[in-house]
């Protein structure tokens, strides 16, 4: 997206996973973890004393879940408070949460802080966006 942070309500699609994953020349293998960046806990922390963040948050529209299931990966984490937009695709309330994570049994990881890990491999995108593709330790 080549800003900052997302707007509050921007939602993220399956095709701007797609276009991130070709972008980065990634391939998402299954039980790899799809991290997303959309820069909304930067906007959250300059915020000033007393003042309200806006209830709408950038995050994965419903139409992510195909993209990840089809990918099988094992966790989808996020900077927001919720990994999906608000106000909730189609009104419904947490409809990825309920696809991703009671459906498919996916784990959703909120409030992520971006920072490179000692493992796995790292792919750097234009942020915000998915900013990273990790696979688990092997020392677990």
């Amino acid at each position: 997206f080549g800003v900052e942070w997302l707007e509050p309500g921007t939602a993220i699609t399956g095709d701007d996973l797609e276009a991130c994953r070709a972008a980065q020349g990634v391939e998402i293998k299954r039980g790899d973890a799809v991290l997303v960046h959309t820069g909304w806990l930067k906007l959250f922390a300059g915020l000033g004393a007393g003042e309200q963040p806006p209830f709408s948050q950038p995050g994965l529209s419903l139409s992510t879940v195909p993209f990840l299931a089809d990918h099988d990966v094992c966790a989808v984490g996020s900077d927001n408070a919720a990994i999906e937009v608000i106000p909730f695709d189609g009104g419904q309330f947490l409809t990825v949460h309920i696809e991703l994570l009671v459906k498919r049994c996916i784990t959703l990881i909120e409030h992520r802080q971006p920072r490179r890990q000692p493992y796995g491999r790292t792919v750097l995108t234009e942020q915000p966006m998915a900013d990273r593709v990790e696979r688990p330790s092997p020392h677990l």
